[in-house]
């Protein structure tokens, strides 16, 4: 999604506005993404080691 962001062609702050949607939907999937993983990992902790038996006899 990154590579999806061009270079404006001009000098000033207006170049920039057809850029604003392109960049907003960026920010907005990366807000996204971080919330998904932090309410998976809430869900499905980690699962335990399993025990280690001492193989000695």
């Amino acid at each position: 999604m990154v590579l999806e962001l061009k270079v404006p062609h001009g000098n000033d702050v207006t170049a920039l506005r057809p850029l604003i949607p392109v960049f907003l939907n960026y920010v907005l999937s990366f807000i996204y993404m971080c919330y998904t993983l932090r309410e998976n990992t809430k869900r499905f902790p980690v699962a335990p080691r399993p025990i280690r038996r001492s193989s000695s006899k």
